[in-house]
């Protein structure tokens, strides 16, 4: 729920204290040259900047926080079960407000690629659901920053590849992208259902088993 107080604050620092004079847009003032982000030339005129190593960096650190330090070892254990965590003594509702923060914080860095890197302005409503999109990448990924990474560029090219076909044919939309994700999305979901499929079937043969003999 905080997420929309957080947009709310932004419009109004985008509106009244930092609304660019100069246009009839809901935006900023243009951000100083020496804060931008350098934009590789490499990629075809893609709009690829200093951005993407700092989200493979930030991919590495969240992985040796969660995996080799002690405050990442209590982030995972009450995130996987918060009654065991709190019979282990871990502080359960410190934690929460920690994930919390981290989690805000880490969201936040997906608006520097556009902010720093593109626009160069902060634009009320630039983001189109990045958070939502984010969700669909960490549960395909599972949690895992290298498989965050892969779907992240997965996802990444569904959408940049639907959109070229949208402009390119004429049977194809841009929303064939959210079809196929929803598909992926299904898929992983389903795993655990197939697990428990087979953990009942397995159970069927042993009952059958034992009344056979």
């Amino acid at each position: 729920m905080l997420n929309f107080v957080a947009a709310g604050l932004a419009s109004y620092v985008a509106l009244y204290l930092l609304r660019n004079p100069e246009s009839q847009n809901p935006e900023t003032r243009p951000v100083g040259a020496g804060y931008l982000l350098h934009q590789f030339g490499v990629f075809g005129g893609a709009p690829v900047s200093l951005a993407l190593p700092l989200a493979l960096v930030v991919a590495i650190v969240v992985w040796v926080f969660l995996w080799r330090t002690v405050l990442g070892f209590e982030l995972r254990a009450v995130g996987q079960s918060e009654s065991a965590a709190r019979a282990a003594g871990i502080d359960t509702g410190r934690i929460r407000i920690i994930a919390m923060a981290l989690a805000g914080g880490l969201a936040g860095l997906v608006g520097v690629g556009e902010v720093l890197g593109n626009a160069g302005k902060f634009k009320v409503g630039f983001s189109p659901e990045y958070g939502f999109i984010g969700i669909a990448v960490a549960l395909l990924g599972r949690n895992q920053p290298v498989g965050v990474v892969a779907a992240a560029l997965l996802f990444g090219a569904l959408h940049k590849g639907a959109t070229a076909l949208d402009l390119e044919t004429e049977r194809v939309t841009q929303e064939l992208a959210l079809v196929l994700q929803a598909l992926i999305l299904l898929s992983v979901s389903a795993d655990g259902l197939w697990d428990w499929m087979r953990r009942r079937e397995v159970k069927v043969e042993a009952l059958k088993g034992c009344s056979m003999k």
